[in-house]
């Protein structure tokens, strides 16, 4: 466990994620990293104490299931 990750931004995360995914020849944890950039402007909305939309919540209930199913079964 490296507390360092706590640090990560969001980008930063879905950097590593892609990384490990290329290294390891693991094509799920690269559409993670892809899911994850997704993310990035919603956080970044968030963070800064803008509104976001009812399109925008349920763009994040996709994604958490999408990057669910998809850890779910890397094995």
């Amino acid at each position: 466990n490296n507390p360092l990750i706590t640090y990560c931004s969001t980008t930063d995360l879905a950097e590593l994620t892609r990384d490990i995914g290329i290294e390891q020849n693991r094509q799920e944890w690269i559409e993670v990293a892809d899911l994850i950039d997704k993310l990035v402007p919603i956080r970044n909305a968030v963070m800064h104490n803008q509104l976001i939309d009812e399109t925008t919540l349920e763009l994040l209930f996709s994604l958490q299931e999408h990057i669910y199913s998809l850890l779910g079964n890397s094995s």
